[in-house]
């Protein structure tokens, strides 16, 4: 696999593993019936989530799969094991960038 798929793979895992929690919670937070109410609610209160920290993310997530394809480059041989190995960057992402941790 090219040097530059490995990277891409494993920066969409950093990148999955930093924004799929706050998804899920703010997806599971609707309670109403009525669908298009439920969806505006989910975009509301998601919307300070995405664009208060999707800059430093998507930076970060781009910083750290060059770590990783550069530790592991010889050990990543498919799109699999490069996002695996990205989503398993998860706890050094949010420890990063929360304060005090």
């Amino acid at each position: 696999m090219p040097l530059y798929e490995t990277f891409l793979w494993t920066a969409l895992g950093v990148f999955i593993s930093f924004v799929l929690p706050p998804l899920l919670r703010a997806a599971g937070a609707t309670t109403r019936t009525d669908a298009s109410a439920s969806v505006s609610s989910f975009w509301a209160r998601l919307r300070p989530i995405l664009t208060s920290r999707y800059a430093a993310v998507t930076v970060l997530s781009l910083i750290l799969a060059l770590i990783v394809v550069a530790a592991l480059e010889d050990e990543i041989s498919s799109w699999n094991i490069a996002l695996i190995s990205g989503l398993g960057w998860q706890s050094i992402v949010a420890r990063t960038l929360t304060p005090g941790s």
